[in-house]
């Protein structure tokens, strides 16, 4: 059952991958149940990269202009 909001499906993503050889990642969340379920695609997460999640840059008055 996925999180209300996040119905991703990263089975074909996982899938692809594989096809392309590609058996390990760095994987880039802070959600540790992305973790389990992309394991559980037979992929190695060899690092998991925490995001910044801070919308602070939506005040930065350069990037308005």
């Amino acid at each position: 059952n996925p999180k209300k909001g996040d119905s991703r499906d990263y089975g074909i993503g996982a899938q692809i991958l594989k096809s392309l050889g590609i058996c390990k990642i760095r994987l880039l969340s802070n959600n540790p149940v992305k973790r389990i379920g992309i394991k559980s695609f037979g992929l190695e997460i060899v690092d998991q990269v925490p995001i910044d999640t801070s919308i602070d840059f939506l005040d930065d008055p350069v990037r308005k202009n």
